[in-house]
């Protein structure tokens, strides 16, 4: 296991594959791919240009899709959307339970305006 730093946050990763390329020094005639068991480089098989391509290539990004109007903006974590101002009803978890037949309310303005 190794311990990579360089992006501030302290990151541990583990050794898994191995790809070794053949040839002289500027020159690379082919290239395996070998799994690493235990610290131990497996025997491999020879992978070509389109392989290694795979191997390194970013994940696909989704295809596009038409998104509401009112969608500000969106990621793979996060949405942002836009409401018309008016009065609505706002779920969250309390520590305290609420007694049955109890109601609270809330004004939408800062000063209870």
């Amino acid at each position: 296991m190794i311990k990579i730093s360089d992006t501030g946050d302290d990151q541990h990763a583990n050794l898994f594959k191995a790809l070794l390329f053949y040839g002289s020094s500027n020159n690379v005639s082919f290239a395996t791919l070998h799994d690493i068991e235990q610290g131990i480089i497996m025997p491999g098989k020879a992978v070509s240009m389109q392989d290694i391509a795979a191997l390194i290539r970013e994940p696909e990004q989704p295809k596009p899709s038409l998104i509401h109007p009112r969608v500000v903006a969106s990621s793979r974590n996060t949405l942002v959307w836009w409401k018309p101002a008016g009065f609505s009803s706002v779920i969250f978890k309390s520590e305290q339970p609420q007694k049955s037949g109890s109601h609270r309310s809330c004004s939408p303005f800062a000063n209870g305006g």
